[in-house]
């Protein structure tokens, strides 16, 4: 049954989220087709916006957690902050150290492309002012 957004009418999988340290819900999100004239036309699920996909916690916790580290914050300080177990805390770091540069070159394209990049450094250099 699709709406006039595309909208399946399912759910998805059930999915859990920690709301609170020992506060786990459950959620179950919606289904949506992708359109057939610009997307792929599959079937994909709409997490909320404070879900990432395959984590427990939600973007705010691990978000403050990235913002810690790039202050000058260890994991295990982190770790306490949080309220969340080691193994946790040093998967979101390294997960992000990992994928940090391709980000990084993705939105220095995109602010070159906005045609600003032209006082910061190009992509292509690393974040050298452009010759």
């Amino acid at each position: 049954m699709r709406g006039a957004a595309g909208a399946v009418g399912a759910h998805a999988a059930p999915r859990f989220v920690r709301r609170a340290a020992a506060v786990v819900a459950r959620i179950r999100p919606r289904r949506a087709i992708c359109s057939s004239a610009a997307g792929c036309g599959r079937s994909h699920v709409l997490l909320p916006r404070l879900c990432l996909g395959r984590r427990v916690d939600p973007v705010a916790v691990i978000w403050a957690a990235l913002l810690a580290r790039a202050s000058g914050w260890g994991w295990r300080r982190i770790c306490a902050a949080a309220g969340r177990p080691a193994s946790t805390v040093r998967g979101w770091l390294s997960r992000f150290a990992e994928h940090a540069e391709p980000i990084r070159v993705g939105f220095a394209r995109l602010e070159h492309l906005a045609d600003t990049g032209a006082r910061h450094g190009s992509p292509d250099t690393g974040g050298e002012p452009a010759g």
